[in-house]
């Protein structure tokens, strides 16, 4: 999945992926200033997921669902 964003994200912003149930599926680390980056999806069950980005103090800056649909 990418993700894009309207401003550069600084170095240090971390996007996290949670399952539905709150549980950490993935996480990466964003290194340098960049307008989109990218977090595993591969292997995802079907499902609810919730996408956090936080800043480099920790704080929640955004947030998004992901629907992992069947093809």
């Amino acid at each position: 999945m990418t993700l894009g964003t309207g401003s550069p994200l600084a170095a240090g912003y971390t996007i996290s992926l949670y399952s539905g149930a709150g549980q950490l599926v993935n996480s990466r680390l964003v290194e340098g200033s960049a307008n989109a980056t990218t977090i595993g999806t591969v292997g995802l069950a079907l499902g609810l997921y919730h996408v956090v980005l936080r800043d480099a103090a920790g704080h929640s800056v955004s947030g998004q669902r992901l629907v992992v649909a069947g093809h």
